[in-house]
């Protein structure tokens, strides 16, 4: 499907008017990303993939609105999802001069929003790779088992191809931590 039948599906889905134009944007690796402005002036977001894995795009709509729903930091609002796109509010602006402190604050609150179990309502991705997500009570339980599974793919990575030089295993590894630590799967 050509990304102007995504979008236009997901315009459709979202109750939205036409876009007038739809302008690349860099700084993904994974999706291509447009800034789409519609007939009526209103700007959104959209975020595509030729050939996502099953349930990627619903994954992290899911999430969004999860992040959203803790009230402590402000993500964009879900328009539209489908198996191929994802379509959101555009959040314009510039970060300020308190923006560090402003975000460490936000993302404390977020992180003090519990549940009665740990892992999600789905399992999502992390880039690409498989992120499963099993509800379970037990937290050293969630990251034996879950996590180990995202080890188990890893290891297959690191089994698979030959590091550049001065690249380690545990560079990568310590890498990977600090992403999964910043995105508040472990804190």
């Amino acid at each position: 499907m050509s990304t102007d039948s995504i979008l236009n599906s997901l315009l459709t889905q979202a109750g939205l008017p036409p876009a007038s134009e739809r302008p690349g944007m860099g700084g993904g690796s994974i999706n291509d990303a447009f800034r789409v402005v519609l007939e009526n002036g209103e700007t959104v977001f959209l975020k595509v993939h030729r050939a996502p894995p099953a349930g990627f795009f619903e994954a992290e709509a899911e999430g969004l609105r999860a992040l959203s729903a803790t009230g402590a930091i402000r993500v964009p609002r879900v328009l539209a999802v489908s198996d191929q796109g994802l379509l959101l509010e555009w959040v314009s602006g510039s970060p300020g001069p308190d923006f560090g402190r402003e975000l460490g604050e936000q993302l404390a609150q977020m992180h003090r929003t519990t549940d009665s179990a740990f892992g999600f309502s789905c399992d999502n991705y992390c880039g690409l790779t498989p992120q499963p997500n099993p509800r379970m009570a037990d937290g050293f339980a969630f990251f034996g088992e879950a996590r180990d599974r995202l080890d188990n793919i890893w290891r297959e990575v690191f089994d698979d191809h030959e590091l550049p030089d001065g690249l380690s295993e545990a560079f990568i590894r310590a890498e990977w931590a600090q992403i999964v630590q910043a995105k508040g799967l472990i804190d």
